[in-house]
């Protein structure tokens, strides 16, 4: 026990241990873990009929926070830029597939070249 922030709430710390294989007892290697490092954009707001209608892969389960609301100021245009929804950071999509490769390209033409290039949809693949 010990007390925590400027409150001093009582808090316990115990140790936990993680298993991140949704898999354990028979890990094929067919699953993979799609984790979003930036803001992503995607037509639906939150990528699920875009990724769940992937002919490679099936969409198994997703843990998406919160859309994150994205604008700015058109200096050159001197008006506001439209809001855009966009999946935050951290959120991870899993799926089952045969091929990484394939599912590599087919994700990467559901995103816009020009958004990419201003830093949003960086994203990691990674086989479970």
């Amino acid at each position: 026990m010990l007390r925590l922030g400027g409150e001093g709430k009582n808090a316990t710390i115990s140790q936990v241990s993680f298993d991140l294989n949704l898999d354990v007892e028979k890990p094929t290697g067919k699953r993979f873990k799609l984790y979003f490092q930036t803001p992503t954009f995607f037509s639906s707001g939150d990528g699920l009929s875009e990724l769940s209608a992937l002919k490679g892969l099936t969409l198994l389960s997703a843990s998406i926070g919160r859309p994150m609301p994205i604008g700015g100021f058109d200096m050159a245009e001197t008006r506001p830029k439209p809001m855009r929804k966009a999946v935050p950071p951290g959120s991870i999509y899993y799926f089952e597939g045969n091929d990484l490769a394939a599912a590599r390209l087919e994700i990467s033409a559901l995103f816009d070249p020009e958004d990419s290039a201003k830093g949003f949809n960086v994203l990691k693949l990674i086989n479970c």
